[in-house]
């Protein structure tokens, strides 16, 4: 192996530490409650399964959202659309 690849290597390697740690901090916060998203499935008497058929997500995003793990806004604005009601109706902020 050149010396030139094993730069690249632990060049990789660096960003994904980097990244891997950036994501923890962030896992490890949880500044994000998707609580008001049960709340309105109670009040609307919609099912788990009902909203993630109506909103096309899978079980494992409805895991996340139950865990108040990371998903994207593509998650937020197919739940929104389904729901038909804005992300503060879905999720709120918790300052640390």
């Amino acid at each position: 192996m050149s010396i030139a690849m094993l730069k690249i290597i632990l060049k990789k390697q660096k960003y994904f530490f980097i990244i891997k740690e950036k994501f923890t901090i962030w896992k490890e916060s949880k500044m994000i409650s998707y609580k008001p998203l049960q709340k309105l499935l109670i009040d609307r008497e919609i099912k788990k399964q009902d909203m993630m058929r109506l909103a096309e997500i899978s079980s494992a995003t409805m895991a996340k959202l139950n865990t108040n793990e990371y998903v994207s806004l593509e998650v937020i604005d197919k739940i929104c659309k389904a729901l038909n009601c804005q992300p503060s109706d879905i999720l709120e902020y918790i300052p640390e």
